[in-house]
């Protein structure tokens, strides 16, 4: 695997940043309770020639007092919407992923990249499933928050 997709993702990373911002903020402005993650590492599974078998979809890496917030507010059976803002440049696919609980008025916003060459094998397995995953989890990885989606097609490149 190459740095590529790290490469393209940075060029563009304050611009992510800033619309996962924007959102937050207009979610906040509606009276909802917004956490906006810091991602580190996006990791597609399973991956290109192996990886972690029956997970279809994203590894977000986030720091730990984020993570054990979000874990504390928030899981998938909460989660009854979602929204995600993508944009593929450069052979990388750009994300603002946007979870919503409404009941509670609860959001988690994050940005995520991906290269699509690398993401081959999980963009085939999503497509074959009709939905895939979000897991989120800390440096320790002995944790993890799964968020799935029926709905994939703004999480995908256009075939």
């Amino acid at each position: 695997m190459t740095d590529r997709p790290a490469r393209v993702a940075s060029a563009v990373w304050d611009e992510l940043i800033s619309d996962r911002d924007a959102t937050a903020a207009e979610l906040e402005a509606d009276g909802w309770d917004v956490q906006s993650l810091t991602v580190g590492d996006v990791t597609a599974l399973p991956a290109n020639g192996g990886g972690e078998r029956g997970f279809v979809g994203l590894s977000v890496l986030v720091p730990g007092d984020e993570f054990r917030t979000l874990e504390a507010s928030i899981d998938d059976e909460a989660v009854d919407s979602y929204e995600a803002y993508g944009a593929v440049r450069d052979g990388v696919m750009l994300l603002v992923l946007v979870l919503k609980a409404s009941e509670d008025k609860r959001a988690v916003c994050l940005p995520a990249y991906y290269g699509i060459h690398e993401a081959e094998t999980m963009i085939d397995a999503a497509r074959d499933a009709g939905h895939m995953s979000t897991a989120i989890r800390p440096l320790s990885g002995d944790r993890r928050v799964v968020f799935t989606h029926h709905e994939i097609g703004p999480l995908l490149p256009d075939q």
